[in-house]
């Protein structure tokens, strides 16, 4: 590849990613106005309802017990967003395959439902380390799962993404598969051709296994 095709691919990548780093980020607020605005709420009616001495213990616990579960509903939110940028590690080199891959898929709600998307998700059941740098590997995930989203969402037809996981001969195996459409060349696109790129790196592979689906393999470790 030339360097002006290699540089061409590059700013094509960025730009896909920030758009649907667009989306998430939006989505991701979203999700926590709600929470917000009844942490505020409950808070005011419980200052004004002190400042009028008509607060009670009921009300007190009730006003207590909505803020209580909002900041735990915060708390769920930021840390999915957490998982990603700065994913949770049993040390620098190892990672959960299992988080990674459900943090990826969460996170594509927003567009996911925006877009109108059809997607099956069967996801990892049990906990699963690779020994690959965590970031790389969410990186990965996430060229790939927006490389397929955005597809669907270009196609505009009754077309749907399957995902597929399974555990076979020590490696994990994680299968993107489009249903009811017809795909050109996987190879042209940058998100696959970077994550092949990583995917390497972590002695994985990904692999064109039909012309709608790709597998990706990663190593587990004990």
């Amino acid at each position: 590849m030339s360097d002006i095709n290699l540089e061409k691919l590059i700013v094509e990548h960025q730009l896909k990613f920030l758009v649907n780093l667009e989306i998430l980020l939006s989505g991701f607020i979203h999700d926590l106005n709600n929470p917000i605005a009844v942490v505020a709420g409950q808070s005011s009616i419980m200052k004004t309802l002190t400042q009028m001495n008509k607060i009670t213990d009921e009300k007190t616990l009730n006003g207590s017990e909505k803020i209580l579960n909002s900041t735990k509903k915060m708390s769920v939110i930021i840390q999915r967003l957490r998982d990603f940028y700065k994913p949770t590690t049993i040390d620098q080199t190892k990672a959960n395959v299992k988080l990674a891959l459900e943090t990826t898929y969460l996170l594509s709600y927003p567009k996911i439902f925006r877009a109108d998307i059809k997607v099956e998700a069967n996801l990892f059941e049990n906990e699963l380390k690779a020994d690959v740098v965590p970031i790389e590997l969410n990186l990965m995930l996430w060229n790939i799962h927006y490389y397929f989203l955005d597809l669907l969402e270009s196609i505009k037809e009754s077309a749907s993404l399957k995902i597929s996981t399974n555990v076979e001969d020590k490696f994990a195996h994680i299968t993107y598969e489009l249903k009811n459409c017809e795909i050109t060349n996987f190879e042209s696109s940058s998100e696959v051709t970077i994550s092949k790129f990583l995917a390497n790196k972590m002695s994985g592979a990904i692999e064109i296994t039909s012309p709608n689906s790709i597998n990706i393999k990663l190593p587990l470790i004990d």
